[in-house]
């Protein structure tokens, strides 16, 4: 994990947050040209075209596939020398001489003068992400995480290209650790996280541990952030992930314990079911009778209701209604293995005359979650359509 994650960082430190804008910054001043000016008086100019020099050689390199920064010329560490003299505070020249000089042959101590320099200035989004990139080769997560919170905090356009790789730190239980602990103390990059955090799959992957193991209280995620989460994690299949989310967010927590997951009753939890309509079938639940109503219109045929709930070994997959189902129309309910479609463990079709039928399921030891999926035909000439009030579907 570590290894990919050094590449990503690599790739970000050389193309993304400490180059962008380079140039308009500066113009195009050359390097060369900067030197003739006076020395003291324009400092501050030949300090901005070394940085421009320093970004946009590194930038080529990204460009060519290269995830580390280059070596830089001769001229380009005398003048970073001579900066340093003038300029002490400047970090510019500091960053250029440890890390286009002395990184090249000593990364630890060009890693040492970075980190002293960042006491006087925290500011430095590229030298903060050099270390972060050289910490993590080293496999130091805990410093990695520190630079990381030290970028975002001191550089709004860094956060956009830094934030994915930091959030990926949560695949590591030391990065979760780490991570927790500041976001407890409520950093300005704090919305950022969450939003990277919702849509990002290596987050969403070990959901339900960062919670667990931070103590963090996911009931207090506002409800469109909540309602992200639990779309994503379905869509992914990380559906361990997801009812560990549920089992701890209030009060969802606490109705899922008195209303098993299958049950009808659930269709407005986010891991409860699924109902969906097309122009020729609707669905919904009907809180007076405790059902779910389907209205299908002649020619009508596909999926109006679905769910993922954890297998059961033993059960039966059933299907109940409150009254015979009518002519002209076909239920069917099935179940496969979440994730896999093609592997079905049961099916049961309920057919004109009948209020009940179940099936045995079938036994799977790879299978933890099942998908219950429920559709309907109806025959092209059926009078009025058809309508079913299901009292039951599920696993018993």
């Amino acid at each position: 994990m570590i290894g990919k994650i050094v590449v990503s960082i690599a790739a970000l430190v050389c193309a993304g947050a400490g180059f962008v804008n380079a140039a308009s910054e500066t113009g195009n001043l050359s390097l060369s040209m900067s030197r003739t000016l006076d020395a003291t008086i324009n400092s501050e100019v030949r300090s901005r075209a070394l940085d421009q020099n320093f970004r946009l050689a590194a930038s080529a390199e990204a460009e060519n596939g290269n995830t580390g920064f280059p070596a830089s010329s001769d001229m380009v560490l005398a003048e970073a020398q001579s900066l340093r003299a003038l300029r002490p505070l400047d970090p510019v020249p500091v960053r250029v001489w440890a890390v286009g000089g002395i990184a090249q042959t000593d990364p630890e101590r060009a890693s040492n003068i970075l980190v002293s320099a960042s006491t006087m200035n925290k500011r430095d989004a590229v030298a903060n992400m050099w270390l972060v990139h050289n910490f993590a080769r080293g496999e130091r997560v805990d410093a990695m995480i520190t630079f990381f919170d030290q970028g975002l905090r001191t550089s709004r356009q860094l956060r956009s290209t830094a934030i994915a790789p930091f959030v990926g730190l949560l695949a590591l239980r030391e990065g979760r650790d780490r991570i927790g602990q500041l976001i407890r103390a409520h950093p300005d990059w704090e919305e950022d996280f969450w939003t990277e955090f919702a849509r990002n799959q290596i987050a969403l992957q070990n959901a339900g541990s960062f919670f667990e193991e931070t103590g963090i209280d996911f009931s207090e995620q506002p409800s469109e952030r909540k309602a992200e989460i639990y779309r994503n994690l379905r869509r992914l299949g990380y559906f361990e992930s997801m009812f560990a989310l549920a089992a701890k967010d209030r009060p969802l927590g606490e109705q899922s314990e008195r209303i098993p997951p299958e049950s009808l009753a659930s269709v407005t939890s986010p891991v409860g079911w699924r109902l969906q309509s097309s122009g020729l079938v609707s669905s919904f639940y009907d809180d007076t009778r405790e059902a779910l109503i389907v209205d299908a219109q002649p020619g009508a045929l596909g999926a109006f209701a679905e769910l993922v709930t954890p297998k059961k070994s033993g059960s039966q997959l059933e299907v109940a209604l409150e009254r015979p189902a009518p002519e002209g129309g076909r239920l069917r309910i099935s179940a496969t293995c979440a994730g896999d479609r093609s592997n079905m463990l049961a099916q049961v079709e309920l057919r004109p005359g009948e209020t009940l039928a179940s099936t045995p399921l079938a036994e799977d030891s790879d299978c933890a979650f099942l998908l219950l999926s429920a559709s309907i035909a109806v025959e092209r000439g059926s009078q009025g359509g058809v309508e079913l009030a299901i009292s039951r579907i599920g696993l018993r």
